[in-house]
């Protein structure tokens, strides 16, 4: 069973049964193939989530654009409304991209057929609303990059419905008044495996754009072995390496408490510890395409681990002084005081 047909619900109430959720969706002439209750797998109690199973994506789409947000009707007089979204939504394997500048009268089918005839990968679209009039913006998700990549140069200025549209990276990175990116840092580790080029090494980096455009440059890095403390050529790789310490912190944990027999407890005290779980371990731990929630937990040693690596970006801070970090310290205050 392809899970290109499939659509995820959230928020299923314990009264919910299969006959229940497919009725909700005849009930707006949509007639699902099939629906798949998920249980806990120690405790058989139903989880909040199911899996709705269509004849083809297109079918799958529809209901996606029609119903998600709608009422779902029932007799208990509750207000409940359909919660959607695509099974895979989170597989590696989706790209989305930003489209702005939309008109008004832009909908989540118009936008969608506009990208799906000149791209088959096109998977979903997207127009943003508060309380049902457009934003002026959206997203479109494509499955594959072949397609998304050349989206982004192709459809980038394109008249639509009165009004020139832009199209980015979900992403992308802020620009100067120059035009000039800002922000973008590549963090490399390197080992060391000779003590003969007394601390020197050459780099030579090499990249093409969009457009096919080629780029390289090289560069001799000498390093002082004798300099106990870490260096920083500016404030912007010191904020680059916190939030990577900090990023690597909350991979480490995320796998480690859905780890059934612990055993990716981390080593050291501080918990900044760089991100070292392989591909099959990660796949093991969250599957494949699916992410399965879960009740939130923080276990004691990582609520240690969380204060140490508070401290750190603390004391960083002090340094670098951006107001910014301020969201990471309150991300990692509620998960060490999380009960």
């Amino acid at each position: 069973m392809s899970t290109d047909n499939n659509l995820w619900m959230g928020d299923i109430k314990p009264w919910m049964d299969e006959s229940f959720i497919l009725s909700s969706f005849n009930y707006y002439n949509i007639n699902p193939l099939s629906v798949k209750l998920i249980h806990d797998r120690n405790t058989n109690q139903l989880k909040n989530y199911c899996f709705i199973n269509f004849e083809n994506v297109e079918v799958a789409n529809k209901c996606l654009i029609m119903l998600n947000g709608k009422q779902i009707p029932n007799n208990k007089n509750i207000q409940i409304k359909f919660k959607l979204n695509w099974a895979n939504y989170f597989s590696s394997f989706n790209k989305s991209v930003y489209v702005g500048n939309l008109s008004p009268d832009v909908d989540d089918i118009s936008l969608y057929n506009l990208f799906k005839e000149k791209y088959s990968s096109v998977h979903h679209a997207s127009v943003i609303t508060d309380k049902g009039k457009s934003k002026g913006y959206g997203f479109i998700l494509f499955r594959g990059e072949k397609d998304y990549e050349k989206c982004l140069t192709e459809m980038n200025g394109v008249l639509f419905h009165g009004n020139i549209i832009k199209v980015n990276t979900l992403f992308p990175s802020k620009t100067s008044e120059e035009g000039e990116v800002k922000g973008g840092i590549i963090l490399i580790k390197l080992k060391e495996k000779t003590e003969k080029n007394n601390g020197k090494i050459n780099l030579e980096v090499s990249y093409k754009d969009r457009n096919g455009k080629e780029y390289s440059n090289s560069q001799t890095i000498t390093f002082d072995k004798n300099k106990e403390e870490e260096f920083y050529d500016n404030t912007g790789i010191r904020k680059a390496i916190i939030l990577t310490r900090y990023v690597n912190i909350l991979k480490n944990w995320i796998l480690y408490e859905r780890s059934e027999n612990k055993v990716f407890m981390i080593g050291p005290n501080t918990g900044i510890v760089d991100f070292f779980y392989t591909e099959v371990e990660i796949t093991k731990l969250l599957g494949e395409h699916e992410r399965t929630s879960v009740k939130l937990e923080v276990s004691a040693e990582y609520k240690e681990n969380f204060k140490h690596v508070k401290e750190y970006i603390l004391k960083e801070n002090k340094e670098i002084k951006d107001d910014t970090l301020n969201k990471e310290i309150e991300i990692l205050d509620m998960l060490i005081n999380k009960e």
